[in-house]
């Protein structure tokens, strides 16, 4: 990778992790937050703990929400 790419990667990295963040923040606003977006159930507080931003189950991890 060039340094130009690199750097346009990073920025996608980051603008993601905002992103993540942004709607962890939301969802802690909606009184959802460590609620499966796909199952409902509680997601386990080590994969919280892991990725705070997580918004669904290992089960559903690959599923987009």
């Amino acid at each position: 990778m060039t340094g130009q790419n690199t750097e346009m990667a990073i920025e996608h990295h980051k603008e993601e992790e905002i992103e993540q963040i942004e709607t962890a923040l939301q969802t802690i606003e909606n009184g959802t937050y460590g609620i499966c977006a796909v199952g409902g159930e509680d997601i386990p507080f080590e994969r919280l703990e892991a990725l705070p931003t997580a918004q669904t189950c290992v089960e559903h991890a690959d599923q987009d929400v």
